[in-house]
């Protein structure tokens, strides 16, 4: 029989394993909490990383995007918008009128009497809807005018600018307004125009504010990185930058007017060491005629090497930036001798014949090739665009296939995965030139060696 010492006993032990039992749940939680927070913090620092790689893609590729081309002499010869007739805007009273018509009261209505509560009601209806009717077609006449309005200014001005009314062309610019989204661009835009053919552009870009002073990077861990950003790559990018504000300026103005040259003048501020004031001053200068322009790839070129193709006035040190450069004016254009134009591609490629393998992609298929599975690595590298980055891939499958092929004393396999990826690499190396400014990768030391060790084999 249970003494009262035992019943206590036996309480305080199942008391002990309630609060066991309460404290592995606990630290059950905990646990929980803690991986739920790394997980959150890993979501984070992907977020932030792809936020900056995101904010860097924006910047340096201003110039590939461009406003519709318009065509002037069809503005001119287009038709006056159509008028709106009163008559048009009668269906909702139409309705109303129709259902008072077809009104039939129900035996319902007769017993209660609600015949002709029901008929006034239609008969209100009728008055509402008309007045619905009424202002739509306010509503039709106030757009009517205002695209009329729009059409006879069209008209007026590309009437001017087929005449080759010089200030028809700052109009055009004034009243399209092409540039008042792009924030991105700068803090002002000026023109100037003196003959139809050339147009003056002075382009305040922002400043160097605009470039991040940090670098984020996803450590293998998953955490985030966050470093100060190396002076080269940081002048590297505000180069890029503002050579990619000027292309945007003169691909805008070249598809909204028929000119032949736009002359673009970067400014911004920097220190005049006579002052020791921040002031503003040149810093890039370029006559970009359209004959040259038509013949960029606009989504592989790399903005600031672009501007070989045309006279140009840069003065850039890698660990200071732009310096102070003197203005090209008009006169001088004729003057100064431009470069070749560039050679159209022959090859008919087009960037949307290809996938884009980012950052992800390529880390998902440095996995793919890490675990031995070459063939469906390759199979993805090969619809993707031939970056470098993507070709130095396709690179390392060839090379481990050539020494797996080595292990099995079979030489001619050897000699034809690396030279096959030699042949790839020279297919496409104008186009990685074009979109990196970047050679692609060539094969390391021992794979040349073994390359040369697999033919002296085939020899003998």
């Amino acid at each position: 029989m249970p003494t009262l010492n035992s019943l206590i006993r036996s309480a305080a032990a199942a008391q002990r394993r309630s609060e066991r039992e309460a404290k592995r749940r606990q630290r059950e939680l905990e646990r929980q909490q803690k991986q739920l927070a790394r997980m959150q913090e890993l979501e984070r620092a992907s977020y932030e990383v792809n936020v900056f790689e995101n904010h860097i893609d924006i910047l340096i590729s201003i110039h590939k995007d461009c406003g519709p081309l318009i065509d002037w002499q069809e503005i001119l010869s287009s038709k006056p918008p159509r008028k709106p007739q009163k008559e048009d805007f009668s269906n909702h009273a139409s309705s109303a009128q129709t259902n008072l018509n077809d009104f039939k009261p129900s035996i319902k209505d007769k017993i209660f009497r609600q015949t002709e509560k029901r008929r006034e009601n239609l008969v209100k209806k009728i008055e509402d809807s008309k007045l619905r009717d009424e202002e739509e077609y306010a509503a039709a006449k106030d757009a009517y005018e205002s695209e009329l309005a729009d059409w006879e200014t069209s008209r007026r001005i590309a009437d001017g600018i087929i005449s080759n009314n010089v200030q028809a062309f700052l109009n055009a610019i004034d009243y399209t307004k092409p540039f008042s989204e792009i924030a991105q661009l700068g803090s002002s835009l000026n023109f100037q125009m003196e003959n139809p053919s050339l147009i003056e552009a002075t382009l305040r870009a922002n400043g160097e504010s605009v470039i991040p002073q940090e670098t984020k990077t996803l450590l293998k861990s998953g955490k985030l990185s966050v470093k100060k950003m190396p002076k080269t790559r940081f002048y590297a990018l505000y180069q890029d930058y503002v050579c990619a504000c000027v292309l945007r300026v003169a691909r805008e103005l070249f598809a909204l007017l028929p000119i032949d040259m736009v002359l673009v003048t970067a400014t911004s501020d920097l220190l005049n060491t006579k002052t020791g004031h921040l002031e503003e001053q040149p810093i890039l200068s370029a006559a970009i005629p359209r004959e040259t322009f038509d013949r960029l790839n606009f989504d592989m070129l790399d903005p600031s090497d672009s501007m070989q193709n045309f006279i140009h006035k840069m003065k850039f040190l890698k660990t200071k930036g732009f310096q102070t450069v003197e203005r090209i004016n008009p006169s001088q254009v004729e003057q100064l001798t431009p470069p070749p134009l560039p050679k159209l591609t022959t090859r008919k490629v087009s960037p949307h014949q290809f996938i884009f393998l980012g950052h992800e992609q390529l880390a998902e298929i440095r996995q793919l090739r890490q675990a031995g599975k070459l063939e469906e690595a390759e199979a993805i590298l090969l619809k993707g665009e031939p970056s470098p980055a993507v070709l130095d891939q396709i690179r390392m499958i060839a090379s481990a296939r050539a020494k797996n092929a080595k292990k099995e004393g079979d030489w001619a396999a050897v000699v034809k995965y690396l030279e096959g990826y030699s042949t790839y690499a020279e297919e496409w190396r104008d186009y990685a030139i074009n979109m990196a400014n970047q050679e692609p990768p060539s094969h390391t030391a021992t794979d040349k060696k073994l390359l040369k060790m697999a033919k002296e084999k085939l020899a003998n």
